[in-house]
Parts: structure tokens; sequence; C-alpha cells
């Protein structure tokens, strides 16, 4: 997430942002990381 956050601050800045493209991306993100999260915790560390 904290890469689309950038991503979306530097568009922003620029001047172009394009806030359904925001949306989906942060659709699709913040589920993979809470997913991502769960199955980390099931693995011994050396394999993560």
């Amino acid at each position: 997430m904290p890469l689309t956050l950038v991503t979306a601050i530097g568009y922003t800045l620029m001047g172009v942002p394009d806030f359904h493209l925001l949306q989906l991306l942060l659709y699709g993100s913040i589920p993979a990381v809470i997913v991502g999260s769960l199955l980390t915790q099931r693995f011994p560390a050396r394999l993560v």
C-alpha cells in the first residue's frame, strides 16, 4: 500500500490524478495485504 500511496501523491502533484484507477488499485492491494499477512503467520520464518 505504501507504493500505491506514493504513486497517488505523485500523480496528484503532477496534476493528473485518476481517482477511479486509484480506487481499483486500492481494492486489489488492501485484500492482498491482509491475505498475505495472514498467510505469513502460518509458514515457518525460514520460508518467508
